[in-house]
């Protein structure tokens, strides 16, 4: 299976956010090769309820930033959760204010 993280969630002006992840490819796969992995990135409210989607659909091994505009939302504590193949979930804490 493949492995993956969030390894970064960086504020940017007023409620948006970039969300760094980097996506693993098996260690005995050709470097030449570009394994596409289906992900799901969402955000939750502190009340596990999903109130965003920021990537759904495959994506290639190697690092990828996306931003997440939380301007719909009230401030709080969200969660940042990516999941992929098989039962990889890996889930970071944020905090939204305005």
């Amino acid at each position: 299976p493949s492995l993956f993280s969030v390894f970064q969630l960086l504020p940017l002006a007023a409620e948006k956010t970039v969300i760094r992840m980097s996506l693993y490819a098996p260690p005995n796969l050709d470097p030449e090769e570009k394994e596409l992995q289906a992900i799901d990135l969402a955000i939750y409210n502190i009340d596990g309820q999903r109130v965003a989607t920021v990537r759904d659909g495959l994506a290639p091994a190697g690092r990828h930033a996306v931003t997440w505009d939380g301007s719909g939302l009230a401030s709080g504590v969200y969660l940042c959760r990516l999941t992929g193949q098989g039962d990889l979930a890996q889930t970071r804490k944020m905090l939204l204010v305005k």
